[in-house]
């Protein structure tokens, strides 16, 4: 679990070239992470709330690709791919969204995966989760150092 907030971390700092916003960006990061499963009981349960919930996060999405690609075309153009086929899922069958963003606060949690080892069980989707975690942020944070190399 440490490994995996020092890898968001990582790509939170190479984000910024500020170490001050870079540390209060990874402990807001961390609090909401440990308070997610808390905060999923308060997030709005209905398929529209979950839509729009859906939405906002695919349009931060967007500006952060557009961020570290630099190109506006690519970061909106995938932010409204995405988001159209959302939508389109969204008008076809909207009781899929019906308590997803909860769902999703709750599986992504990773403290809730720590607990289970604390409990004492041995979980192998925790086990897969946190070096995927951890893989996929440094991949981010190479991807931005990169960016910002050749720039």
């Amino acid at each position: 679990m440490g490994a995996a907030f020092i890898a968001i971390g990582m790509f939170l700092s190479s984000l910024t070239e500020n170490q001050g916003l870079a540390a209060g960006l990874c402990i807001v990061v961390i609090l909401f992470n440990y308070y997610s499963v808390s905060l999923s009981e308060y997030v709005s349960a209905t398929a529209l709330g979950s839509y729009i919930t859906i939405g906002i996060v695919i349009v931060l999405m967007g500006l952060l690709i557009r961020y570290l690609t630099k190109n506006d075309k690519i970061g909106y153009g995938i932010a409204a791919v995405v988001l159209i086929i959302v939508s389109i899922v969204y008008f076809i069958d909207p009781t899929l969204f019906e308590g997803l963003v909860p769902d999703i606060m709750s599986t992504l949690s990773l403290f809730e995966r720590f607990y289970t080892f604390v409990n004492g069980v041995f979980d192998i989707t925790a086990i897969v989760y946190y070096p995927s975690i951890i893989v996929f942020f440094i991949f981010l944070s190479v991807q931005s150092l990169e960016k910002r190399r050749s720039n």
